[in-house]
């Protein structure tokens, strides 16, 4: 038993070691407007006695994303999307290349497309990730290569707003109910690239499950809430 002691404390101290080592030559991947976080939760309830249980995703309630590249940068961007259903699973990632001053925009609809899921094949609520990039030398971005070899290196700085709806009795709102926010900033640090972008990688054998709509450019506005 002693010596099954001893090995297994060498071998966790060489894995500490080179974990120690492979952080230590990551570039240093904080700053404004790298990484940054909002959520979702688009359902509708049914509720009795302020007790609401939710029965599904609401038609004309899916929550709608804007990204905006400032042009601080001097040139095109990468917004890099990654959505985590509640679990701590990935299920979708996409991409989508942003010019200088250009407003993008997509829906969680059109995040879950395609899911790709073993606990839940339609995610209703769940956490939206953006890592923002430079374009790769091929010209096309790619969630599953940001920060490595011939993928886009991680740059600030794209920024971004959540549009949420919420149905008529949820919370308290009798007529249902928007609300409008920017997207947190979060430290991107190098474990967490790594579950996000090997992650989205990981999809490449999923005959294309786990490949989201990414954003397009923002069209005019037809309808307004009420």
């Amino acid at each position: 038993m002693s010596i099954l002691k001893s090995v297994l404390a060498a071998f966790a101290s060489a894995t500490l070691f080179t974990i120690a080592a492979s952080a230590a030559t990551q570039p240093a991947l904080s700053g404004p407007d790298v990484f940054r976080l909002s959520y979702f939760v688009n359902e509708t309830f049914s509720c009795t006695g302020g007790n609401c249980t939710p029965t599904g995703i609401a038609p004309g309630l899916d929550d709608h994303i804007y990204i905006v590249n400032p042009g601080t940068s001097g040139g095109n961007l990468c917004a890099n999307i990654y959505v985590w259903d509640p679990s701590e699973e990935l299920v979708s990632c996409c991409a989508t290349a942003i010019t200088p001053n250009e407003l993008v925009t997509t829906t969680v609809g059109g995040l879950l497309t395609n899911p790709a899921s073993a606990k839940d094949t339609t995610p209703h609520s769940g956490v939206i990730k953006i890592i923002s990039s430079t374009v790769p030398s091929g010209g096309h971005c790619n969630p599953a290569t940001v920060g490595k070899s011939g993928g886009g290196a991680v740059t600030p700085e794209l920024l971004s707003w959540m549009v949420h709806l919420f149905p008529a009795g949820f919370s308290g709102f009798s007529d249902g109910e928007a609300t409008e926010e920017e997207f947190l900033p979060g430290t991107l640090s190098a474990a967490e690239e790594g579950l996000d972008v090997n992650g989205c990688a990981a999809f490449a054998g999923l005959s294309g499950a786990g490949t989201c709509v990414g954003p397009v450019e923002a069209p005019a506005v037809r309808s307004h809430l009420k």
